[in-house]
């Protein structure tokens, strides 16, 4: 199916097609119960590993004062954020099929592969979060050009 899904999106025309074209396929065939398919937790913690050492690597050679004058401003942002994805999360709750904590980590920001392994870690149905996660960016891709044209547009004739 991986493969298939890669195939398709190489071709399609759409932004984030070789992230989005996949992952759809993947929500859409386990939403549907054509796979069932779990990650054993020995990949998780796995994943847990690399994504830790990948993000810790960043840091080499930073200065002790610029992480912490950065890391308050992005602890500040990501309140701020997780604030929203709170809010949308207990506005949506009711309408969707989903508990609010399910839907409070589909809508914090950050990448699909993280945010499923968080979902991992706390027993919530990855493939639920990853199809929120997924509706989300392409939203964002797909409406965020069209928006800023339009406000272009409206900024050049008035």
């Amino acid at each position: 199916m991986a493969v298939a899904s890669w195939a398709v999106a190489k071709r399609a025309g759409f932004p984030s097609a070789m992230l989005l074209v996949p992952l759809i396929s993947s929500a859409v065939l386990h939403a549907s119960g054509i796979l069932t398919v779990h990650v054993p937790p020995v990949f998780s913690i796995f994943a847990q590993i690399v994504i830790g050492a990948g993000v810790g690597a960043r840091f080499v050679g930073y200065p002790l004062k610029q992480i912490l004058k950065d890391g308050w401003l992005a602890a500040l942002v990501g309140v701020a954020l997780a604030a929203g994805s709170l809010g949308a999360a207990v506005m949506i709750a009711p309408f969707a099929s989903a508990a609010t904590p399910a839907l409070f980590l589909s809508y914090l920001p950050g990448g699909a592969p993280e945010l499923g392994v968080v979902a991992l870690a706390l027993m919530i149905d990855p493939a639920m979060v990853a199809a929120h996660h997924v509706l989300r960016v392409f939203l964002i891709v797909a409406l965020l050009p069209a928006a800023a044209r339009w406000i272009s547009k409206s900024n050049a004739d008035g």
